[in-house]
């Protein structure tokens, strides 16, 4: 003879979030006082897209990648890029204690997935964000040097051109 049995299974459901961040520090040369030389890197991100962060006064923002958002610190000291994800999970038991444990494991690898995919995304974004504020920065210096020069003396020429390393060379002459 057989036996019916009855298994009630349980199901345990949770949400799973994972935060994930990447800093690039800025070092401004202080070619100007360092509260010019912030005000002209806000002006040159700001001519590149960046906005006002409504959250944080001083800072300015940008989104770099869809979830990915870019900040640059009130200071000028750094720019940091925020990556925040969220996923649902559910696992199932024979007991709620079961399905519970069940759904801690479950959870733990959803997290880790999560943090390794939002480190890909930070890593594939990284290089570009590095070339924008570089650029960025190229611009800073330049206009920098141009006040500054201005700031010695009647400023006679200004010629820019690229060095066989690649990088702008600037020459400015200054009548004292």
């Amino acid at each position: 003879m057989s036996r019916g049995y009855r298994i009630t299974w349980v199901t345990a459901a949770g949400q799973v979030s994972a935060r994930d961040t990447l800093t690039v520090q800025l070092s401004l040369l202080g070619i100007l006082p360092a509260g010019d030389m912030v005000a002209l890197l806000r002006e040159e991100l700001a001519r590149d897209g960046w906005t006002p962060d409504p959250e944080e006064p001083g800072s300015l923002t940008r989104v770099v990648a869809p979830g990915l958002v870019a900040r640059l610190a009130p200071d000028g000291g750094e720019v940091t890029v925020t990556a925040a994800q969220e996923k649902g999970v559910t696992a199932t038991g024979d007991t709620r204690d079961n399905a519970n444990r069940a759904l801690s494991k479950v959870e733990a690898q959803a997290r880790e997935a999560l943090l390794a995919e939002l480190g890909r995304r930070l890593t594939a974004v990284e290089p570009d964000l590095r070339e924008r504020v570089g650029a960025a920065l190229q611009r800073v210096y330049l206009e920098a040097l141009r006040r500054k020069a201005a700031s010695l003396g009647q400023v006679e020429s200004v010629q820019e051109h690229t060095g066989p390393d690649g990088q702008l060379e600037v020459t400015i002459k200054v009548r004292t």
